[in-house]
């Protein structure tokens, strides 16, 4: 079991608790006792901004961005890891 999580944080557009606004929210990533994954995301976004620019420089350094996935929900922008 990995004590560590692993962290990755999604920028969304428009979500419907935030209407009109960019919204950064992270998720943490654990292995539970058997080894799959347990997923931890924190209800309370990390940055609530008025721009994409906003949102990513609230995102923690060091991180790459990725772009959405065409299976993605609509209001998913980019997923950084």
């Amino acid at each position: 079991m990995n004590d560590q999580p692993f962290e990755l944080w999604t920028v969304y557009k428009n979500p419907s608790d935030y209407p009109d606004k960019f919204v950064l929210r992270g998720v943490k990533v654990f292995s539970d006792q058997n080894g799959h994954p347990d997923i931890k995301m924190n209800d309370n976004p990390e940055a609530v901004t008025d721009t994409l620019e906003e949102a990513r420089k609230a995102v923690p350094a060091g991180l790459h961005r990725f772009d959405r996935s065409p299976n993605d929900d609509h209001v998913i922008v980019e997923i950084w890891l």
